[in-house]
């Protein structure tokens, strides 16, 4: 009778996994249409222009590494232009983070925390307050930064070394915040080679440099592509020279204000999650075999809080690139508590995998289980006007040829993304023009001389403050050039105005030009007049 205990005891837990992940597949499913946010719709517009051909930073520019562009390029050209091919996306990368997680502490302690991981992950990157239902860079990077890890805990030979370099250069290129994560994956494949140095140091240095060399062949090849394509000087601008101001705004009491703010919204949505990794934690104290394997938990714990650290602007989904190490923590401390015979172990294994569910499922379920895609946005993004560019974009196209331009005064690009019209200007945010940088008056000035030098056939004005980021001291060139411009060349044919979180009056044509917002959040659509 022994064997058919056995085989329960290893099946359930990995059953019990299967059905997290199909709970959490069937939630995302029901939301694949939820608009998406400014993000996105650079990722999926920049994405889209490589699809034709167009490098970026040769009609479009940001300070975000290429990699990400590549992605979605790839997620809009296997699935379509669609908002549902994007986040169909996500789901599978979340579900393979999650199986990796799982794979890696099976690795480090058995089938039973294994599956603890999996469901932690799973559970933790569904939460809103990771912006879970949006296609951020982050999970995407980390994508490759597990399956580096995965190879770099092996390290069984050069070419699993090399896979693993490979795979970190990829995440870095998709998020310059998955850096910290690859740089622990490469020093602990090193540090898995002192017993190989220690006897053949000749066949570890081999080794060593057959990662670095693969880390470091995806960021060449794509330097040497932008610098064909005649588009460096300006990715480097943008990726290294504004970035660096940027990342360098914010100080660390700012940060730590920040972070306290954000860490209760994290852990109301993710207790049960946050109280396992903490036990696990804790667990070296009294588990061997937990206390054997601290170092990896601990470095990857220390590469994802530095992750999510960066610049100490701790965005809601800069929190993805922790999850692992929580997920791990949380195995840990299943590992360490639970019963030591395999069938008792299995089923407390599972009731946890499956009580974690609870949160952010059971905290968020008006959000996850009954919002409508437009609600959704809303209850996450507030004003912002994401919902309203779906609509929008479809009088764009429906009034423009499909080689025609736009213009978007505001920082909404996935109103050129929906509408399949590319922009006038390569300035698809205002935020940067807005700042208190050296370069600001200099980028207004130049988004202005490509609007005028493009003339647009229509343009968008964006009054909703959090597409802007202004302050009183921000240059006000672009701004008096649209209120000049608004009433000599160009009519409006449409103000959406954002009356409340569940009602956005449209208003069309004739009445849309006499037409006075109710509300201080509002979009107007002009067109260049004929005469």
């Amino acid at each position: 009778m022994r064997e058919p205990v056995d085989r329960f005891s290893r099946r359930l837990p990995w059953a019990a996994l299967a059905l997290v992940l199909l709970a959490i597949a069937a939630i995302r499913v029901r939301v694949l249409d939820v608009p998406l946010e400014r993000d996105e719709g650079e990722y999926a517009y920049i994405g889209s222009l490589l699809l034709h051909g167009i490098a970026p930073w040769a009609e479009a520019w940001n300070m975000k590494l290429p990699g990400i562009y590549a992605v979605y390029a790839i997620l809009v050209g296997v699935g379509g232009a669609s908002v549902s091919a994007i986040h169909a996306g996500l789901l599978v990368a979340n579900t393979w983070n999650a199986l990796a997680c799982a794979f890696l502490a099976r690795r480090l302690f058995g089938d039973g925390a294994a599956v603890v991981a999996g469901s932690a992950y799973a559970a933790m990157s569904l939460s809103t307050a990771v912006l879970g239902l949006w296609s951020h860079a982050e999970p995407f990077a980390l994508a490759f930064a597990l399956g580096g890890l995965m190879l770099a805990l092996e390290a069984r030979s050069a070419a699993a070394l090399a896979g693993a370099g490979l795979l970190f250069g990829a995440a870095v290129l998709v998020k310059q915040n998955a850096a910290p994560l690859a740089l622990f994956g490469a020093a602990w494949a090193a540090w898995q080679e002192r017993s190989t140095w220690a006897r053949a140091p000749a066949q570890s240095l081999r080794r060593l440099a057959s990662l670095a060399a693969a880390a470091l062949l995806l960021p060449a090849a794509v330097a040497l592509a932008l610098l064909h394509a005649g588009v460096f000087g300006r990715f480097w601008f943008w990726t290294v020279t504004y970035a660096s101001w940027y990342g360098a705004q914010l100080s660390l009491g700012q940060g730590v204000s920040e972070l306290a703010a954000r860490l209760p919204i994290l852990l109301r949505a993710q207790a049960v999650w946050w109280v396992a990794a903490a036990v696990g934690l804790a667990a070296p104290l009294w588990s061997p075999e937990v206390r054997a394997r601290a170092p990896f938990l601990l470095g990857l714990l220390a590469a994802g809080c530095a992750a999510a650290s960066l610049g100490f602007y701790y965005r809601p989904q800069y929190f993805v690139l922790l999850l692992p190490a929580l997920a791990l923590l949380a195995g840990a401390a299943a590992h360490a508590l639970a019963p030591r015979t395999p069938r008792a172990r299995a089923l407390a294994c599972t009731s946890l995998a499956v009580a974690g569910l609870l949160t952010p499922i059971g905290v968020e379920a008006p959000l996850l289980l009954r919002a409508g895609r437009n609600e959704l946005s809303r209850a996450v993004y507030g004003p912002n006007p994401f919902p309203e560019a779906v609509v929008l974009a479809r009088e764009i196209a429906a009034r423009t040829a499909l080689d025609a331009r736009i213009g978007v005064i505001g920082s909404e690009p996935e109103l050129y993304f929906y509408s399949g019209r590319r922009a006038a200007t390569g300035y698809v945010y205002t935020y940067a023009l807005m700042e208190p940088q050296p370069y600001a008056q200099a980028m207004q000035e130049e988004m202005i001389a490509e609007l005028r030098a493009a003339r647009p056939e229509m343009l968008v004005f964006v009054n909703v403050p959090m597409s802007w980021l202004g302050r009183p001291e921000s240059p006000r060139a672009l701004v008096d050039w649209f209120a000049e411009v608004s009433t000599t060349e160009y009519e409006t044919v449409c103000v959406a105005d954002i009356l409340s979180s569940s009602e956005t009056r449209y208003v069309f044509g004739d009445a849309a030009r006499s037409y006075t917002p109710r509300s201080p959040y509002w979009v107007s659509l002009l067109r260049r007049k004929t005469t």
